[in-house]
This record gives structure tokens, C-alpha cells and sequence, in this order.
């Protein structure tokens, strides 16, 4: 069974998109609670 180039590109591409979009979260969480710790209230700054 062969895996045609333009498949196994779309897969790496999809696989870096979701991992890519996983740290961006991460990332994103981790801002929001420093922001959060450092303002003292709930307030979610930009």
C-alpha cells in the first residue's frame, strides 16, 4: 500500500494546524491566568 506525496502532505499539514492551534491555547490560558494574578479581579485583559 503506497501514500500518495499530496496525502501524506494534507496530513502533516492537518497534524502542525491542530498542534500549532493546542499551543496556541495553551499559550493562551497561561496569559489569561497571569493576567489575571497580576490585576487581582477577573477581568480578562487584551
Amino acid at each position: 500500500m503506497t501514500i500518495s506525496p499530496m496525502l501524506f502532505i494534507c496530513l502533516f499539514f492537518a497534524s502542525f494546524g491542530v498542534f500549532l492551534m493546542g499551543a496556541s491555547a495553551i499559550w493562551w490560558v497561561s496569559l489569561q491566568a497571569k493576567a489575571t494574578k497580576e490585576t487581582g479581579n477577573g477581568s480578562t485583559v487584551a
